[in-house]
């Protein structure tokens, strides 16, 4: 199995955002990508390139105040002047038996 890093931007929404990333997917960090033309939040994942099954991950960012529901995992904060932003996660039971 190979490995390797992939990146997901995130726009600054308070709104799910659904992304699929291949089975098996680590998170590994939560930045600014400085390449990035609309400079928003973005998660850095570990996958297999060669993975085919992919699994929905929802993703949200909120601002600092904000009320976080349940059921959200916390993956970093963003500071971002004068705003600080806060990635939470969740994935979906997938149809390969696991929740990861």
């Amino acid at each position: 199995m190979r490995r390797t890093v992939w990146k997901y931007l995130l726009k600054i929404s308070s709104a799910e955002q659904v992304l699929e990333l291949p089975l098996g997917a680590k998170m590994v960090h939560v930045g600014l990508d400085p390449g990035a033309s609309e400079g928003g939040p973005t998660v850095w994942a570990e996958v297999d390139p060669d993975e085919a099954r992919m699994i929905k991950h929802r993703f949200w960012v909120h601002g600092t105040g904000h009320d976080i529901p349940p059921g959200r995992d916390h993956l970093g904060s963003v500071i971002d002047p004068p705003f600080a932003w806060h990635v939470y996660h969740s994935q979906e039971l997938n149809k390969y038996g696991s929740d990861y």
